[in-house]
């Protein structure tokens, strides 16, 4: 599989506020050009279709920053809703977007916008050491792989992830991307009975390996399979070890439950974050110590 890279798609029309509106798990009236936000599309179960920062450099248009496999397919879920809002969706080419490492200025807002250069700008992804760069000429920055943010348990949904979660499941909610208070998008009713109700019982969890595996064990000899997704894994540069995004049971990650991956017992990691916080934009980033 080839590695993630970030592209750019490009919302454009008089209505097209209005179109988002309908369409994602954000609240577009909070989107500007200093403002930026986090937010996903879901399908009629609640199940995420992509995933996405989105900003607006000028009235009447937005620019989705997503993993670039999702541009189509996104285009494809829209189009036919595109007549009845006079919408045009383009991939844009001139501004490219990539990770990198920068520490966010204290009293900072959750994605918000710095303007570095007439040919450049930077969104805050909140308390992480890493933020979105939008630039004309982004190969002459210091880039850094997508996979890295994986040891911030945060992921960049990609299209081989599509309908297969709650936004919950991927910790949205704790990163500010879901607003229960914004009204109808599609899927929001699953979305916020599941909030609301308690029924979502996965969360997305870190996992120490000693191999790569896409298969998690509860009983190796046995071939007792653990309901566990792997989302990703990377070698570490430290220890040597892999570091694993996966979708887990909270009761198995909270009781610390022996899991086998690869034929050798995988480590539950410290969360960066509580999985179960809500984080309602605007909200500023906390400091840490």
């Amino acid at each position: 599989m080839s590695a993630k890279q970030l592209g750019i798609l490009r919302v454009q029309g008089e209505k097209a506020a209005t179109f988002l509106q309908g369409q994602v798990s954000c609240d577009m009236r909070q989107v500007t050009s200093t403002q930026a936000a986090l937010g996903c599309t879901c399908d009629l179960k609640g199940r995420v279709l992509s995933q996405f920062i989105v900003w607006s450099p000028e009235a009447g248009m937005y620019w989705l920053i997503l993993e670039a496999s999702l541009i189509a397919e996104l285009m494809q879920d829209w189009q036919k809703y595109l007549p009845f809002y006079a919408v045009t969706l383009t991939p844009e080419t001139h501004w490219q977007a990539g990770i990198v490492r920068a520490e966010f200025p204290n009293n900072a807002h959750y994605y918000e916008v710095t303007t570095q250069n007439s040919q450049s700008l930077m969104i805050n992804l909140g308390p992480q050491p890493y933020q979105v760069l939008l630039s004309l000429e982004v190969s002459q920055h210091n880039l850094v792989p997508l996979e890295i943010q994986e040891t911030q348990a945060w992921l960049w949904f990609t299209s081989e992830h599509r309908g297969r979660f709650l936004p919950q499941m991927l910790n949205l909610q704790a990163w500010g991307g879901l607003n229960f208070k914004k009204g109808c998008y599609t899927g929001q009713e699953v979305v916020a009975r599941a909030q609301h109700r308690g029924q979502v019982k996965k969360r997305l969890y870190l996992m120490a390996l000693a191999e790569p595996a896409q298969q998690m064990y509860l009983d190796v000899e046995a071939q007792q399979v653990a309901n566990i997704e792997v989302l990703g894994c990377t070698q570490q540069t430290t220890d040597q070890k892999y570091l694993a995004l996966v979708v887990a049971p909270s009761k198995l990650a909270q009781a610390q439950t022996p899991i086998y991956g690869g034929g050798h017992e995988a480590s539950w990691l410290p969360m960066p974050y509580d999985v179960e916080q809500r984080i309602d934009l605007p909200a500023k980033i906390p400091l840490t110590a």
